[in-house]
């Protein structure tokens, strides 16, 4: 399928996911989260939302081992300021995923592996919503891990996964920790377990389970049902499904985006008017190479305040440049503008 099709079925009946295979990747869908607000006279104050302190930080024991799951974080210096400096004054272990100079020269941008306790202030700000500096929420900071293993073994087990080689041997960085991106990717493995050996054990064979928050609310988490040695599995490579899956995930995300200002602007158009005419657009004009948001969204703009097929009352010579990929999309924007006497 080219990449033209791909978007041209995203989103429809058409583009719906495949039965789930049999998968040694399992995946448990938790209830919404609500997070938590400033608590404004509130004693003692709550860490964690209601429910979360059930599978986050439950004591649970490894099977056949007397060794208990801790829980850590893996948190972006890149989504907020100052981090490295909050996770000093919280006294919680962490470690940078980066190495050497690296670390050092990329210490405010860099992704750290933290061990949490459900009793640290920090842990409250991760699930605080509030317009403060205090709440860390609206960033996104991160996803959460529990496992039996060791902070240096997490590391080493995740280090290896901030640039990882394609299908066609290219090298990329990875942002895993991304909760978006995350979600993606072991939605992904859920589908290809031959490929999530490595993600889910140590070297040494600790288990090591993922839970997933979005902005949203949403929460998931991902396991894996049994254990072969990692060493035996292949290297994690990077699969072109996977690549045209984080395409799909941001396309959606402009979708969304353009949805929420297209409802503003016409507050007499439903949900599902507006829905459908984003979706009719992008059907329509991506295959002309119109895939900028801004673009699209001046498309949908179009269709909504002239009504339906607005390009087909232009003159056809309008029609002929709105259709040449060459030329570029804000150019041709900016014809249908003038054509329509904006």
């Amino acid at each position: 399928m080219d990449e033209a099709d791909f978007w041209l079925t995203f989103g429809s009946e058409t583009c719906a996911l495949n039965p789930l295979p049999r998968s040694d990747v399992v995946k448990v869908n938790l209830p919404k989260v609500r997070p938590l607000d400033a608590q404004f006279g509130v004693w003692p104050r709550k860490n964690l939302p209601e429910s979360v302190s059930e599978y986050l930080f439950e004591d649970s024991i490894v099977e056949n081992s007397e060794t208990l799951r801790q829980t850590f974080a893996i948190l972006d210096a890149a989504k907020t300021s100052a981090l490295p400096s909050m996770l000093q004054e919280s006294g919680l272990a962490n470690v940078s995923l980066f190495n050497g100079k690296a670390a050092e020269d990329l210490a405010e941008v860099a992704p750290y592996l933290v061990q949490l306790d459900v009793n640290n202030d920090f842990v409250r700000r991760l699930f605080t919503d509030t317009d403060s500096r205090v709440g860390l929420w609206r960033c996104q900071l991160g996803i959460f891990i529990k496992s039996d293993a060791t902070l240096e073994k997490l590391q080493r087990v995740f280090r290896k996964f901030t640039r990882v080689r394609d299908q066609e041997g290219k090298w990329s960085f990875f942002r895993f920790w991304e909760p978006e991106v995350a979600s993606v990717h072991f939605e992904y493995l859920l589908r290809h377990s031959e490929l999530a050996q490595r993600w889910f054990h140590t070297a040494d064979g600790h288990s090591i389970n993922y839970t997933i928050f979005l902005l949203d609310g949403c929460a998931a988490q991902y396991s894996m049902k049994k254990s072969t040695s990692p060493d035996v599995s292949p290297p994690f490579q990077l699969q072109n499904a996977e690549k045209q899956a984080f395409k799909a995930r941001r396309m959606e995300k402009s979708l969304e985006l353009i949805r929420h200002r297209l409802a503003r602007l016409f507050p007499d158009k439903s949900t599902s008017q507006i829905h459908d005419t984003v979706q009719m657009i992008t059907a329509r004009f991506v295959p002309y190479g119109f895939r900028n948001t801004g673009s699209l969204f001046a498309l949908s703009w179009f269709e909504l305040q002239h009504g339906p097929n607005f390009d087909q009352k232009m003159p056809l010579k309008m029609l002929r440049d709105l259709r040449e990929v060459n030329t570029p999309e804000d150019l041709r924007i900016a014809k249908i503008r003038a054509c329509l006497n904006f």
